[in-house]
């Protein structure tokens, strides 16, 4: 999750807060990946149930159900590294080929902020062959409310706007 996110950064997760709402879009959360019910993931939502998610060029957009024209998210928590290089699976391909997701209701599609780094929607799959791009609703596990440590680094997350 470079920038947001730095090894050896420790994080306190709200896991209340999907209990009175749901995730939005922009959140970072914990959740155990569809492919590893062992392990936590720290990504964020991008896609929403019913939002259809479209990779193309290196940039992420979103065409949300009751829209017809897809718009192309600004994602200023980027750095230079990872802005405008959003590929298809692997990450690190340099694919900049189209390539939708339309997510399902009760699903979420999440990406990590280090895009050529991250395991993300883009790589879950079973066995290595059939992917399975989308985290179920009830296995986020909370919002990333804060970094804790080290304390220099101590604040508050927030998502960010995106204009819908």
């Amino acid at each position: 999750m470079t920038d947001t996110l730095q090894d050896k950064e420790y994080i306190i997760i709200n896991k209340f807060a999907f209990l009175v709402g749901q995730p939005q879009r922009g959140d970072v959360v914990v959740f155990r990946p569809p492919n590893d019910n062992e392990k936590y993931y720290v990504k964020r939502v991008i896609g929403e149930p019913g939002d259809e998610v479209i990779l193309e060029g290196g940039f992420v957009y979103l065409k949300r159900a009751n829209e017809t024209v897809p718009r192309k998210l600004t994602e200023t928590y980027l750095n230079d590294r990872n802005s405008g290089n959003t590929f298809r699976h692997p990450p690190s391909s340099g694919d900049t080929t189209k390539v939708v997701y339309n997510v399902p209701h009760g699903y979420y599609f999440v990406l990590g902020d280090n895009r050529q780094g991250s395991l993300d929607s883009r790589s879950f799959s079973m066995d290595g062959s059939h992917p399975v791009p989308f985290v179920k609703q009830e296995e986020i596990k909370g919002r990333v409310w804060f970094i804790a440590l080290p304390i220099t680094k101590i604040h508050a997350l927030e998502s960010p706007e995106y204009g819908f």
